[in-house]
């Protein structure tokens, strides 16, 4: 049974419960011969609303999971991701086989320029910037991209150097499941609610 209808039962069975409650104590009030079994069945419904509340649906969440690219350049390579090209300096970008000529400012480093044309192209999500070192000397970058889930590749081209970015694919509609650890099964719970149903002369009909 979905969320949904769930919801609907509970909801009518919280105020049929409601206006019993109020029969019961009528019935109590006027000592009526009836009222210890009505005392009863409301209790039942009570505990069939309480168990039927803690009921939980597993949680399935379709959403995209993004494409992560890794390109990493040596320094005092003419890819180097943190140079400066330029004024006019041109320089290729390959993303999912399509090549892209990308021209130099003056002042935007190469990966800056990256950033742009990839939110130009509708692709980017963000990214991070990291640096090794060694004995204190910077010796290559790394522009970790987050890209739409079904980009596929990016190469980064300029004269004899090339860089291929390092792949992590994404997953477009990716579906993520929640399980909640409940403390009776589906099969219990359904003969639950189809009780609170019957008691309360919830109609299947009301239903989604």
């Amino acid at each position: 049974m979905t969320t949904e209808n769930i919801n609907i039962v509970l909801t009518n069975a919280q105020c049929c419960i409601g206006k019993y409650a109020v029969k019961v104590s009528k019935l109590l009030s006027v000592n009526d011969y009836c009222a210890d079994s009505e005392v009863i069945k409301l209790k039942l419904m009570n505990d069939y609303f309480e168990v039927a509340c803690e009921y939980k649906n597993d949680l399935i969440v379709i959403a995209d999971k993004n494409a992560v690219i890794t390109l990493t350049t040596l320094a005092g390579t003419l890819v180097y991701l943190d140079d400066i090209l330029t004024v006019g300096y041109p320089f290729e970008l390959i993303v999912n086989g399509t090549s892209y000529t990308l021209i130099a400012d003056g002042t935007s480093t190469i990966g800056e320029l990256i950033v742009i044309k990839l939110q130009d192209l509708g692709i980017y999500k963000s990214h991070t910037i990291t640096y090794e070192t060694v004995d204190s000397v910077i010796v290559s970058m790394s522009y970790i991209f987050e890209l739409k889930c079904d980009t596929t590749s990016m190469t980064l081209h300029n004269y004899t150097d090339v860089v291929n970015g390092v792949l992590i694919p994404g997953i477009c509609n990716a579906k993520t499941t929640t399980t909640y650890d409940n403390c009776i099964t589906p099969e219990e719970f359904e003969i639950v609610i189809n009780k609170l149903m019957k008691v309360c002369e919830i109609c299947p009909c009301q239903l989604t």
